[in-house]
């Protein structure tokens, strides 16, 4: 099988999403020598990784996070690699992927406390983006073939709003 990884946020500069991206990705490569991999990174953290296992390939994409490029571009570049399984690491699935995915959905604390007092950008700003938001996410979490939850809160968060069935998360 082969499978993709959306590992742009994958580093230190990351962040949480980085770490857990790094951690998965080097565990995986000590464990699983059957399936091979494309990891896809970002410019910005494209040196950092450096495969130790021979399934594992690295693939350089400049798509920006939250973008209208990662929408439109992204599903192109993966389409190439023909891929049996992507793993979304984060939530932002571009809606017009369609082949077999999972995501890890790390929290839902925009639906679950929505405010825009945490943003510095103005209102109306802020309620485009927050749509933008919903849709994705919502889109997301219907179309994915598993859903990879991170605390037992967010899976039960997961069910409470998108009404997916325990077995798939």
């Amino acid at each position: 099988m082969k499978i993709g990884i959306d590992a742009r946020f994958f580093g230190a500069s990351g962040k949480g999403l980085g770490r857990y991206s790094q951690k998965l990705i080097e565990e995986l490569e000590q464990i699983d020598f059957e399936h091979t991999y494309v990891i896809f990174l970002s410019p910005h953290n494209y040196d950092e990784y450096t495969p130790q296992n021979p399934n594992f390939r690295k693939v350089k994409v400049d798509i920006p996070w939250y973008s209208w490029k990662e929408q439109w571009e992204f599903p192109k570049i993966l389409k190439r690699y023909k891929l049996d399984l992507m793993h979304f690491l984060h939530f932002n699935v571009p809606i017009l992927y369609r082949k077999p995915y999972l995501v890890t959905i790390h929290d839902l604390i925009l639906l679950d406390y929505p405010t825009h007092k945490s943003s510095r950008l103005a209102l109306p700003y802020y309620w485009l983006k927050y749509i933008a938001y919903l849709i994705t996410i919502h889109i997301t979490a219907r179309t994915a073939q598993h859903i990879i939850a991170i605390s037992d809160y967010t899976k039960k968060s997961i069910q409470k709003h998108f009404r997916i069935k325990s077995q798939n998360i």
